[in-house]
């Protein structure tokens, strides 16, 4: 009988593709290797399918858990974490049983909004501006998002994200907050 917390963290599957065709994840869904000629639409569609089914079913699992995962199970999203980077740590530490201490909420500060800004680790680095990570995507090319939008429709819902292509081309414009 062990006392364990599960913290899933779902993002929006558009960046996260995005993220990952990048190449030095190796694949799009852990199954295919990254093609080095890059990716036709088609692949991305096919591969983008395998993981937003996974990220689909994880979700479903969570929130409909075994009897002994219930109150042990929170589902967090990139996007608020991100964007509410120390809240979001408080709640997560409370959570889990962890004392939230000032060295915990200055190192969070530094690595998400104060001298992150002076971190130049690149892709692999662990300190990023949280709040303008949440909006890379927004220039991403609009096929690109077509195609995740709709290959990932059912998980993009699921979790609540924006599956609307005109209000997306909406923001992308500047006209509206998605976030």
């Amino acid at each position: 009988n062990y006392d364990i917390r599960v913290i899933h963290l779902v993002r929006d599957p558009r960046p996260l593709v995005n993220s990952r065709r990048a190449g030095y994840f190796g694949s799009l869904d852990g199954i295919h290797p990254h093609p080095h000629e890059g990716y036709t639409m088609e692949r991305l569609a096919t591969e983008s399918g395998t993981l937003c089914e996974r990220m689909l079913n994880a979700s479903v699992f969570g929130d409909n858990p075994p009897a002994w995962l219930e109150g042990r199970y929170k589902r967090i999203t990139h996007e608020h974490m991100s964007l509410h980077p120390i809240e979001t740590a408080k709640y997560l530490y409370k959570f889990v049983g962890l004392p939230w201490t000032e060295e915990t909420e200055k190192h969070i500060y530094n690595s998400t909004i104060g001298s992150a800004l002076d971190q130049g680790d690149g892709a692999f680095g662990t300190n990023r501006v949280s709040k303008e990570v949440v909006s890379k995507w927004k220039q991403l090319k609009m096929d690109f998002i077509t195609t995740i939008t709709n290959t990932c429709g059912d998980v993009i819902r699921y979790l609540g994200y924006e599956d609307d292509l005109d209000r997306i081309q909406q923001w992308k414009d500047g006209l509206i907050e998605l976030f």
